[in-house]
């Protein structure tokens, strides 16, 4: 799988036929999900990307009569498999929660995508209804992405993205396009905008009541340690929080940040335990946002951001150092920049 980072584009549509189109595809992918998740739970399960797309693509395309979409659906289940299996969780105990969205879930360029980004950061929208004629909606482009978006369409960077359907009726909806860039072109984007040469490793752990970081120097020894509370997490004071971190990294000479993979905490938002207890998934769910949060602000630090895998720190202590060692370790090995998790 890709590791990545996601840029979220907020929207609003105001053309009934739009919202009808969008409003509709979400609803068939979803069903086409929930068919798969429960045919799934019984099944000898297929390995890759494309044993799940050869095994249970075609369940999703009798929902959802678009085989990108219907493909989009096999790889969310199958990322959702692959979440529960890293984090110690049954698969077959989750159930979906409350969500409307649907997603092409392989990369691609833009001229490729089902939701194709244009030069001017409008993006053209294959859907399900409507004898799956494209729909054009145009987020709002905060000025710091407007470069970046910039050059995934100039360079015809092959990316993911999921419309996201957070309200909506009859003659409207809103939401957010959820455009997931390779975590490789980010860093190289970020490494020709850096004006510094912040060299240190910094690695970012996060659990339910605080988030740390651990600083090491150049021979991997602690140099810096920081604890944020998060007894507030209001949106406002979340990015604020996020912020105050970035800012003390790049000050304290961190140029590259690790943290938990994002591709595994961000299937946690999609599912719920069957008739059990969903604070313990909320606040795995609410760790894949923060991440998420950290790494697409990063580069406005200049802070290039690596992955390491969950299991490195599961059911420990200091996570926030092992997770900094391990990230220390893999640029040494390496002996350049470029950040995979391991």
């Amino acid at each position: 799988m890709t590791d990545y980072v996601v840029v979220k584009l907020p929207f609003n549509v105001d053309n009934e036929d739009t919202a009808k189109d969008l409003v509709t595809t979400a609803r068939m992918f979803r069903e086409a999900t929930q068919n798969m998740l429960l045919l799934a739970r019984h099944r000898e399960l297929p390995v890759g990307p494309m044993g799940w797309v050869d095994t249970f693509g075609g369940v999703a395309y009798e929902v959802i009569p678009n085989r990108r979409y219907a493909n989009g659906a096999a790889i969310l289940v199958m990322g959702i498999y692959i979440a529960c299996k890293t984090l110690g969780i049954d698969f077959k105990s989750v159930e979906l929660s409350d969500w409307l969205a649907f997603q092409q879930g392989t990369f691609a360029r833009p001229a490729e995508n089902n939701i194709a980004l244009n030069s001017d950061h409008a993006f053209y929208i294959a859907t399900a209804g409507s004898a799956g004629k494209r729909r054009i909606i145009t987020p709002a482009i905060p000025p710091e992405y407007d470069d970046l978006l910039g050059n995934v369409f100039a360079r015809d960077v092959k990316y993911a993205a999921m419309i996201v359907i957070n309200g909506h009726d009859t003659s409207w909806a809103s939401g957010v396009v959820r455009m997931m860039i390779p975590l490789n072109f980010y860093n190289q984007y970020i490494r020709m905008k850096k004006q510094g040469d912040n060299s240190l490793v910094g690695g970012v752990s996060i659990s339910t009541d605080k988030i740390d970081l651990v600083i090491l120097d150049e021979k991997g020894e602690i140099n810096d340690h920081m604890a944020i509370s998060l007894s507030d997490t209001r949106d406002y004071n979340m990015g604020e929080k996020i912020h105050h971190l970035l800012n003390h990294a790049r000050n304290r000479g961190v140029g590259v940040l690790f943290m938990e993979d994002l591709t595994i905490y961000d299937k946690m938002r999609f599912i719920q335990p069957k008739g059990g207890n969903a604070e313990e998934y909320k606040a795995l769910a609410l760790k894949g946002e923060i991440i998420e949060e950290i790494a697409m602000n990063s580069h406005q630090y200049d802070i290039e951001v690596g992955y390491v895998n969950p299991k490195v720190v599961l059911g420990k202590h200091d996570t926030a150092y092992l997770i900094a060692t391990r990230g220390w370790e893999q640029l040494t090995k390496s002996n350049n920049s470029m950040v995979t998790k391991r």
